[in-house]
């Protein structure tokens, strides 16, 4: 079932999230091994013991390898081949010579444990963790330490036990913790998948897909927070309304994607004078707005003046120059009226560009 979700669910999911793939596919595998134990009186060794343990290792490795995959991480693709054939190579002996159980506890254990606990630090390592997340690395780890517990029982048990007569407590405890971790782990790995998504559609939503940047939605929001703070702590904060000038001849010559490179380049640009607490948003079009909290007029009115010096800088390579003409207020709106604020900063943007252009103007020159 786990399986089959995964692999229903690739369909659907950007090809940037990965892991689904491998994931289902271990599920068929561990399925595989957990069928051939079972029928360990009727059939036999080879398959038994044998392949039923390099399939569960094989699919262990798999699993790992998932996790690598949905954090980004670099694959070790001659790990995952090499350590199912290491383990083929080390059962041999305790398998077709000697028949020792307790050694091929302690090599299958081993193994497991250092992939359970490798993958939980993978997990544990990736910088966007939520609860799917801590979910899914506490049972890795709290697995691994289960098979690390029976690979030491095993090494200080004496060597008389089977597979068929052992009824330890560690045997007992290992079988329903693997039972139970299979399942909850494939949970954990699907929330991650779909919180994943989750925050991808909600970043999709609140962010301009061009530029990066807040939308207008997402703008005014966030400005009605910031200026609702403002006002209590009776701080001023600065909004600049930005026109791109010209920007349609900037179409017409250079075509959509010479004006979507000057969309891309003012935001690069600008971004590099803006505070990080600052808030920059695409308005529509060739327009943009931003909030300067905790900012006087004197000092927007100096970051407006440096954005338009460096809007006006020539380009890289085959970059069309461009300008940019800004209207600025600053206040403390009733309400965090945000409405108000931006309708003062175009005003005075219109103003810019009724003068000439490629400058700013300010609101505060005919109502402050």
């Amino acid at each position: 079932m786990c399986a089959f979700i995964c692999f229903s669910l690739r369909r659907g999911i950007p090809h940037d999230i990965q892991g689904l793939n491998c994931w289902g596919s271990a599920c068929v595998v561990l399925v595989i091994s957990s069928l051939l134990f079972a029928a360990r009186p009727s059939i036999g060794v080879l398959y038994s013991s044998y392949t039923a343990n390099i399939t569960v290792g094989t699919g262990i490795v798999m699993l790992y390898a998932s996790i690598r995959q949905f954090c980004g991480l670099r694959p070790y693709r001659a790990v995952y081949a090499g350590l199912p054939l290491i383990l083929a190579g080390s059962l041999i002996w305790p398998t077709f010579v000697t028949d020792d159980y307790q050694t091929r506890i302690v090599i299958v254990s081993s193994m497991n444990a250092g992939l359970f606990v490798a993958a939980a630090l993978a997990i544990w390592r990736d910088k966007r963790k939520y609860f799917a997340e801590h979910f899914t690395a506490a049972v890795f780890f709290a697995t691994g330490l289960v098979s690390a517990a029976r690979c030491l029982a095993a090494i200080v048990s004496p060597a008389t036990a089977h597979p068929l007569t052992d009824a330890s407590s560690i045997q007992h405890i290992y079988l329903a913790t693997f039972a139970f971790s299979l399942v909850a782990l494939s949970l954990g790995f699907l929330l991650m998948v779909t919180k994943r998504l989750q925050v991808r559609l909600e970043n999709a939503a609140s962010h301009d897909g061009l530029t990066g940047i807040a939308t207008r939605s997402a703008f005014e929001e966030r400005a009605t927070m910031e200026l609702t703070r403002s006002m209590r702590t009776g701080r001023k904060s600065s909004l600049l309304m930005i026109d791109l000038d010209n920007f349609k001849s900037i179409n017409d010559l250079h075509g959509h994607h010479g004006g979507d490179t000057v969309l891309k380049e003012f935001v690069r640009r600008t971004s590099t004078i803006l505070r990080g607490h600052d808030l920059f948003g695409r308005y529509g079009g060739e327009e943009f707005v931003i909030l300067l909290p905790d900012t006087d007029h004197d000092t927007a009115l100096q970051v407006a003046a440096r954005i338009c010096n460096a809007v006006q800088e020539p380009g890289v390579g085959d970059s069309p120059r461009f300008t940019a003409s800004i209207g600025v207020t600053t206040g403390m709106p009733l309400a965090a009226d945000i409405y108000r604020f931006l309708d003062e900063a175009d005003k005075a943007l219109y103003r810019a560009k009724a003068s000439g252009k490629n400058r700013v103007a300010s609101h505060c020159e005919i109502s402050c």
